[in-house]
């Protein structure tokens, strides 16, 4: 399964496991190695489904522009780091 890993500069790095057979869920590490493993139950998808169609009806979007762009980048980085896999690719932002 497809995984990318995010390097962002500081100390920091996040793992995105494509696993389409399990549950959404967030492992998080500390550098002491310590860590947590937290389940994501929220209802994502009727709440994003109605900012959708809220941002259809008033042309307003539900975030900033900029986080919207980042996000972008960071899915474009990731799907071109899929298909080079073992290389390390820059965010473009």
């Amino acid at each position: 399964t497809p995984m990318v890993t995010y390097d962002y500069g500081d100390g920091r790095r996040s793992t995105v496991h494509c696993m389409p057979w399990t549950q959404f869920a967030l492992e998080i590490q500390a550098s002491n190695g310590e860590g947590v493993s937290l389940p994501i139950t929220s209802d994502f998808w009727p709440a994003f489904i109605d900012k959708l169609l809220a941002f259809f009806d008033t042309k307003q979007p539900a975030v900033q522009k900029d986080e919207t762009l980042e996000a972008v980048a960071m899915v474009e980085a990731g799907l071109h780091a899929i298909e080079i896999p073992d290389r390390w690719f820059e965010v473009k932002k």
